[in-house]
């Protein structure tokens, strides 16, 4: 298709979320995924949720169909809502990182 470009979005999953999509338990999940140029956030978690049944069910909140509050966001090296990025659109070589809240002492 002319016209159309891809782009790169450089994933990290810590813990739990990384285990749900895939990576072997204990282990980070890193991946350099090819999405096409418009895609925003919002629809590169709905394309995850489909391919990753785990992660839909351990990430969103099935009450609100939003990321869970038990997740912390950063794209590009800062906190973000999911309110903020869902319609935003990826941008070449941006970075996700995934991650659970933790607490505890």
């Amino acid at each position: 298709m002319e016209g159309l470009k891809i782009i790169n979005l450089t994933l990290t999953a810590y813990s739990w979320i990384s285990t749900s999509l895939g990576a072997a338990e204990y282990s980070a999940f890193n991946s350099s995924q090819q999405v096409k140029e418009g895609t925003t956030f919002g629809a590169f978690f709905c394309e995850l949720a489909a391919s990753h049944p785990e992660f839909r069910q351990q990430v969103f909140d099935p009450g609100t169909g939003k990321v869970s509050a038990k997740v912390i966001l950063v794209v590009n090296k800062r906190i973000v809502q999911w309110e903020k990025i869902i319609n935003t659109e990826i941008r070449n070589n941006d970075n996700l990182i995934l991650t659970p809240i933790i607490l505890g002492g």
